[in-house]
């Protein structure tokens, strides 16, 4: 796993698309617009629920052709395929029952190939806003032995048998602008326990030296796209 804090002029670009998706977004939720990201931040305190619509692509384009150059740049490699659009997400405090209780909430500790994902893939995780009181992502290693372990299951996630896995936890990541870049059997969930809202990124990628090779799950298939190739 490796982090970097995006520069001040990403950071800016990336708010700013974000503020356009979820005042979009803000009147089927039933929240007030903002002229500020702060504003909607406030707004979306007292939800309870946010679901951005994917159907319009022209703000992911823009997401996409911000973000993925700071991925190559981490990677240092050229990225062949990228899942579109990416996952802009309003995290609450308390995740709904029935999501708690579905097959593959990100609550539960997982990898995510069991959901289907190509195996070769490499995650990228960033927070536009987050703070002491907001959900995070946990990540853990594990050692080789446990790796093969993890990629020889598939299915839902409180069905794998954590017994006897080691696991360590790397240092907790909660800063804002920060991306977050790890391998798809990275074990990681999400973790509740304070009061406040977070929004966040993530997406997925497939490196040029996997391009050839790669295949892809029927589930997912229609979600990885050639690089700039959005439509």
């Amino acid at each position: 796993m490796e982090t970097s804090v995006v520069d001040k002029s990403v950071q800016k670009e990336i708010e700013d698309i974000v503020l356009l998706l979820i005042n979009n977004n803000a009147d089927d939720n039933g929240i007030s617009k903002s002229e500020t990201l702060d504003g909607l931040i406030d707004n979306l305190r007292s939800s309870s629920f946010f679901k951005i619509d994917k159907t319009n692509k022209e703000n992911f384009i823009k997401l996409s052709n911000v973000l993925l150059p700071v991925a190559e740049s981490m990677l240092q490699e050229d990225i062949a395929f990228c899942e579109f659009p990416f996952n802009v997400r309003v995290s609450h405090a308390t995740a709904p029952t029935s999501y708690l209780l579905s097959d593959f909430p990100t609550d539960a500790l997982h990898c995510d190939p069991w959901y289907g994902e190509p195996k070769n893939s490499t995650n990228f995780l960033y927070y536009v806003y987050i703070s002491e009181s907001s959900s995070f992502v946990d990540f853990y290693q594990t050692g080789e032995k446990d790796v093969e372990k993890l990629k020889s299951f598939s299915g839902k996630y409180q069905l794998f048998d954590w017994n006897n896995t080691a696991l360590e936890r790397y240092p907790k990541q909660v800063e804002m602008a920060r991306l977050i870049m790890f391998d798809s059997y990275t074990p990681h969930k999400t973790v509740r326990s304070g009061t406040d809202i977070r929004i966040s990124i993530d997406f997925r990628v497939i490196r040029k030296q996997y391009a050839d090779n790669i295949k892809f799950d029927n589930k997912v298939i229609n979600k990885y796209y050639k690089k700039g190739e959005y439509v």
